[in-house]
């Protein structure tokens, strides 16, 4: 299954659509489901913009997938499922990819469950951080805890253009 964006970066802005829509449920295992995610297919005129600059109509500051996730095994009665991103790139470099902030269910990029009998559904979000480096962050006053690029301006040209992606991986483990 491929669930797919369009990302164009402007200055950091990338342009991006809603997911496919699946009616499809996911069987959770001991081995590890992946599902290839792409911010790739120019369908949707909404533009995804670091947190605080959606300031045109279509700027989004999230892109949302939900999964429905079922379990697939003999035993269900103890264990956790984690639900994982993994392998993100921005282009074919993850030299930036901690721009990409995902948040799974309530937790940066790992999310671990514990088991249950039925479906759930598993929401995964998307959001960009913005590239800021000292020197901005002198200018602007900001705490030196928010520079996370060591030049804002080679980060955002590097990212230009460049395809957001990532894998999702569903596996059970035992505790």
């Amino acid at each position: 299954m491929k669930l797919r964006l369009f990302m164009i970066v402007l200055l950091l802005f990338l342009v991006a659509c809603e997911p496919e829509e699946t009616d499809e449920v996911i069987e959770v295992s001991e081995t590890p489901y992946l599902v290839y995610v792409s911010l790739n297919d120019g369908s949707s005129d909404e533009v995804l913009v670091p947190m605080g600059h959606a300031m045109a109509v279509g700027d989004v500051e999230a892109v949302t997938f939900q999964y429905d996730v079922s379990l697939y095994s003999t035993d269900v009665s103890r264990g956790l499922m984690r639900v994982e991103a993994i392998d993100v790139l921005i282009g074919d470099s993850d030299e930036y990819a901690h721009l990409v902030k995902i948040t799974v269910m309530d937790e940066p990029m790992m999310k671990l469950m514990p088991v249950f009998n039925y479906a759930v559904t598993i929401t995964i979000t998307v959001e960009l951080l913005e590239p800021i480096d000292e020197a901005e962050a002198l200018e602007h006053g900001y705490d030196p805890s928010v520079v996370n690029v060591a030049d804002a301006r080679a980060a955002c040209e590097a990212i230009y253009g460049q395809n957001i992606t990532f894998d999702v991986s569903f596996m059970l483990i035992d505790s």
